[in-house]
């Protein structure tokens, strides 16, 4: 947890000597910054599927759900990108939209499956009732199917934030796990903690940054910049969940007795 607050004081501190003292626009290393983002980082989730199909046969039911999210991401960009036109929309927001639906249901289910089910099934169905309606009134009288899904994507990443402090405060509470460097749901928790933190940190700042700019050009590479910020975070966890794939929890572990446990 002190890793991330630093990463929040770190990012808070980078962006604030970018833009308001330096005209982080005009630096030229802004623009290899974005290239990389753009053409190498967006292609992250393919350290998953690589490690995913070499270890297929000795990968958990969890960890099978992590390499579907991964190939989902993949498809989504790519359909986003390149079908855009065969579909006659007028941008790429049905695809994220959906996108967000499946990722917030596959990673809730792997925590379910990974974590020996210390969310407990009631708890689970919930969680994803509960996404699933709000998705539905959001999508129907708030945010439409051409808009970009914000309070969606606010919301999932709450959610997932909060699962994983939970998880973290389950592992916490019991000393005997020293083994955690080991440990598939572990690594997985840290992967979604920090991802939904910082992009949800990144989120919000975005539209102060923008709106505080008075020169269009400024406001694009503003978005631009963010943007490879957002790539940057998305390499790390898929990195994350990349070393997670390596290993395995013990499925003898008892379920721990608690308000999130449902026998």
């Amino acid at each position: 947890f002190l890793g991330i607050g630093a990463i929040f004081n770190t990012s808070s501190q980078f962006l604030d000597f970018l833009f308001i003292q330096h005209n982080a626009w005009h630096m030229p290393f802004v623009d290899w910054f974005l290239f990389i983002g753009k053409n190498y980082l967006r292609w992250s989730p393919f350290i998953v599927v690589i490690i995913g199909f070499i270890r297929m046969k000795k990968l958990t039911k969890a960890q099978k759900l992590v390499l579907v999210l991964a190939i989902c991401s993949v498809l989504t960009d790519w359909l986003a990108v390149n079908m855009l036109p065969y579909f006659s929309l007028p941008n790429n927001a049905p695809f994220f939209h959906v996108f967000t639906l499946v990722e917030f249901t596959l990673i809730a289910w792997t925590f379910y499956e990974g974590g020996n089910r210390f969310l407990g099934k009631k708890y689970f169905r919930a969680i994803l009732s509960v996404f699933f309606l709000s998705f539905c009134l959001n999508l129907a009288f708030y945010e439409g199917i051409y808009d970009v899904p914000s309070f969606i994507i606010s919301l999932e990443a709450l959610i997932l934030i909060g699962i994983a402090i939970v998880y973290f405060k389950h592992v916490l509470d019991k000393p005997e796990q020293n083994k955690l460097g080991k440990s598939f749901i572990f690594w997985f928790a840290l992967a979604v903690f920090m991802y939904f933190s910082v992009n949800l940190l990144l989120f919000f700042f975005n539209d102060y940054l923008v709106d505080s700019m008075g020169e269009s050009d400024a406001k694009n590479r503003a978005y631009l910049l963010v943007y490879g910020m957002f790539s940057i975070s998305n390499f790390i966890f898929y990195a994350l969940l990349g070393i997670s794939m390596l290993w395995k929890d013990s499925t003898s572990t008892p379920q721990p007795k608690s308000s999130w446990s449902v026998t």
